[in-house]
């Protein structure tokens, strides 16, 4: 087989492997009643809310820690330390207050 055959081949497999996956979404999509377009709304929330803001509210309470850590403990006498100790807690708190907003 070619070189630009397997190009081809790797780049194909996932294509079609994606399209597969969302066939039943678009079979779905023909026939969306009011209670089909409630259970999604609802699914999409409920996920939002139940996993993806706990993770970005952990991400940035790590991220304010390390901050926390570079600041008084790694940069005791490093001045250029102690400023990217502050970069991180300020972006960590924008990064609440965003995530809270």
């Amino acid at each position: 087989m070619s070189s630009g055959m397997q190009k081809f081949n790797r780049f194909l497999a996932p294509v079609i492997v994606g399209w597969t996956a969302l066939l039943p979404i678009a079979v779905a999509a023909q026939t969306v009643t009011d209670s089909n377009l409630k259970f999604y709304k609802d699914l999409i929330v409920s996920t939002i809310n139940g996993v993806i803001m706990p993770v970005l509210l952990a991400i940035a309470l790590l991220l304010f820690f390390w901050g926390v850590f570079k600041y008084y403990i790694k940069g005791g006498d490093d001045e250029s330390e102690r400023s990217k100790g502050h970069q991180f807690i300020l972006w960590a708190i924008i990064g609440f207050a965003v995530i809270i907003s």
